[in-house]
């Protein structure tokens, strides 16, 4: 039996467990649809009052609640083919800067004697201007046995979680030496840049670690939420597919529900936008990890913006963004970006490709390793395993 026929069958034998959440998603879903409109239906007075009894209700809505229909604010630009609306970004981009980083790394492999990793961060820039120059490039840092131990005394142990921490951190450090630079040398306070970071502002991932761990995550989150605010240059956490719960969480303790897991998520309640559309703005009062962002607990919003055919994009944005009153300038921008990029913000998807680790480069990265140690007069010993695939696997 062919591979093919192998996967069909198991796939129906699951058959009903598919169906079942399918029949569970779309009864929630509607359940969830009654709960937006009788909650857009209330005083926004009243509801504030009601959210400040709990520490941590999932979401706060902003005062856009109150001009809004059903929480979405609707995007007015319609266009009859993709050259128009080309032509609506290059108006909103000319003369605004943008800015994104993303990485990729070399895990360590346990067929090598001696561990060691490699991350290439890479970032791209475009001004924007009628020039047309923009600027990529790429860094790359190697790390070594000490780079990748994690844990303390008799369990201290190579990790790979410590290769995606420092790509985490390196991501982040080329965002925010951008704006500092920018901002020595250019006006920020009327048209400031955009910076796109790669992963939400919120990592709800980081509650997985381990607390010293988790600091060193939420510590370079810490200072660029410090240097945006400072430097005045908006950052967007641009999620394309997102699991959050904030909204739902607040619909559970606003109408008191007792529902315990639904397949239900936030970006589920907007999944009927039309393209440029958006939710209004929420704070997020998120359980757990904002606690340990300091000053920024209750700085960091975030809408759902529709970008694609597919469930909308989680944006995280900075309160204080919406309170300057940057919030449209900012998704204009990112509408913008996702037009060039085709359903995507181009910078990202730029410096995505840029960062990209290739298995030739890996090739190469593991021979120059080699020659390396061999200069260093460094034994290193490869298992027998990876030597029989490199030989079946031809």
């Amino acid at each position: 039996m062919s591979l093919r026929n192998k996967i069909a069958n198991a796939l129906n034998s699951k058959a009903q467990e598919f169906t079942n959440f399918d029949q569970q998603l779309n009864s929630s879903s509607l359940f969830y649809d009654e709960k937006v409109q009788e909650f857009s239906n209330l005083n926004y007075e009243d509801i504030l009052a009601n959210l400040a009894d709990f520490s941590a209700p999932g979401a706060i809505a902003s005062t856009e609640f109150k001009t809004s229909k059903n929480l979405v604010v609707k995007f007015n630009e319609q266009w009859s083919n993709h050259e128009e609306a080309r032509a609506w970004a290059y108006k909103v981009l000319l003369g605004h800067p943008t800015f994104a980083a993303d990485g990729s790394q070399i895990m360590p492999s346990k067929d090598l004697s001696l561990p060691v990793a490699a991350i290439q961060v890479a970032w791209f820039e475009n001004p924007h201007t009628l020039n047309g120059q923009y600027t990529k490039n790429t860094r790359v840092e190697v790390l070594s046995p000490n780079d990748l131990l994690m844990g303390k005394g008799s369990e201290l142990q190579v990790s790979d979680q410590m290769v995606n921490l420092r790509r985490f951190q390196l991501e982040v450090e080329v965002l925010t030496d951008y704006m500092e630079n920018y901002a020595q040398n250019n006006d920020t306070s009327k048209t400031p840049p955009l910076v796109f970071l790669d992963s939400s502002i919120v990592i709800s991932f980081a509650e997985r670690w381990h607390e010293d761990q988790r600091k060193l995550f939420i510590e370079p989150l810490i200072r660029l939420l410090d240097v945006s605010e400072a430097t005045k240059i908006p950052v967007v956490g641009y999620v394309d597919t997102t699991l959050a719960c904030d909204i739902t969480v607040m619909f559970k303790y606003f109408f008191a529900l007792e529902i315990q897991r639904s397949p239900v998520h936030d970006a589920y309640l907007f999944r009927n936008l039309s393209w440029g559309d958006r939710s209004i703005f929420f704070t997020c009062a998120r359980a757990g990890l904002l606690d340990q962002f300091g000053k920024h607990k209750r700085g960091v919003g975030f809408v759902y913006l529709k970008t694609n055919q597919n469930l909308p994009a989680r944006l995280d944005i900075p309160v204080w963004v919406y309170e300057k009153g940057l919030l449209d300038y900012v998704i204009n921008l990112v509408r913008a970006e996702v037009v060039v990029g085709v359903g995507y913000p181009y910078p990202l998807a730029t410096a995505d490709a840029t960062a990209f680790i290739s298995s030739s480069d890996r090739e190469a990265f593991y021979q120059i390793f080699q020659e390396f140690l061999k200069k260093q007069e460094i034994n290193l010993h490869i298992s027998q395993k990876a030597l029989s695939k490199s030989q079946t696997r031809r």
